[in-house]
């Protein structure tokens, strides 16, 4: 088995900040964010406007959602907590 030699120097090169490959990165990743920011505000204006158009349809759907939504929630952390006992 070959013994490890650790005082050798790295000849890896990093890039710099300034470099075009740091910097297309830096663009893609801003894009990128810019573009799952918009999808969230997308999904957000949607469902605002099913709940709109439900209230409008069936007064008091929201409430009975949002209700619905605690019981559920409720329910799944009992379950949770029934399985890690």
């Amino acid at each position: 088995m070959p013994n490890p030699i650790f005082n050798q120097p790295l000849d890896r090169k990093v890039p710099t900040c300034e470099s075009p490959a740091i910097q297309e990165i830096h663009q893609r990743l801003a894009s990128l964010k810019k573009s799952h920011s918009m999808l969230y505000r997308m999904m957000n204006l949607e469902t605002w406007a099913i709940v709109g158009t439900m209230e409008d349809f069936d007064p008091g759907f929201w409430n009975r959602f949002m209700t619905n939504r605690q019981l559920a929630f409720k329910d799944f952390l009992a379950q949770k907590k029934a399985k890690r006992s």
